[in-house]
């Protein structure tokens, strides 16, 4: 039997960790009660072992940041599908979706 190699994985323990965040984030907006911290410390020791508590801190900071600044663009593109669901149809072709 052919002894298969495991593929390395493409992303690094940032975009791992912001990924999982980005999760989360958007778990909680669905209802679920989520402990902020205790994911973070879970994701980090399971998936993102290389992060510093600066690196984490300094991430998670980013990210609110980045959700504050851009709800504007979330609360435009809202609107705007509620006027025209096809917005979204260019992402059909190609991507199997």
């Amino acid at each position: 039997m052919e002894k298969r190699r495991r593929k390395r994985m493409s992303l690094n323990d940032r975009e791992r960790f912001i990924m999982h965040m980005v999760t989360v984030m958007t778990l909680s907006t669905m209802g679920d009660t989520i402990d902020v911290k205790k994911i973070q410390e879970e994701i980090r020791s399971g998936r993102c072992r290389r992060l510093t508590d600066k690196e984490v801190f300094e991430i998670w900071e980013d990210l609110k940041e980045e959700v504050l600044n851009g709800r504007a663009v979330y609360e435009e593109m809202v609107a705007k599908l509620s006027r025209d669901n096809d917005l979204f149809k260019a992402f059909d072709d190609g991507f199997g979706i």
